[in-house]
């Protein structure tokens, strides 16, 4: 595997994949990858065979790798939910004759139910 660095690192980068994310993956510290994409040390054999692994299947399209949620994304996730919650209960609660209070109430209690299956 001595000249396959920077292959991996272009199949990593290709599938967006981080290195944080491969090292997880395969159960190694970050560190340990930087350095092989880095070329100051060598995988173990054990460690270049998972490597190799990993590279063929995800080019195949075997796995796909997720990136960990990150929590500014969920709060940015949840800054547009309560702006679209504040929007609804503001315009159509009146139309429904009902309290924007009342409105959000009866949202959240069916989202809660939609997460738990009902």
């Amino acid at each position: 595997m001595t000249n396959d660095y920077e292959e991996i690192q272009k199949i990593r980068q290709k599938h967006g994949v981080s290195a944080a994310d491969l090292a997880r993956f395969l159960g190694i510290k970050y560190d340990r990858l930087q350095k092989w994409e880095q070329k100051k040390s060598a995988p173990k054999q054990e460690d270049a065979e998972k490597l190799k692994q990993w590279a063929a299947q995800i080019e195949a399209g075997e796995i796909r790798m997720l990136p960990k949620e990150r929590p500014s994304d969920m709060m940015e996730v949840k800054a547009v939910c309560d702006a679209l919650l504040n929007h609804y209960c503001v315009h159509v609660a009146p139309l429904l004759k009902k309290s924007a209070l009342e409105v959000q109430r009866e949202i959240l209690d069916e989202s809660r139910r939609t997460v738990r299956g009902r």
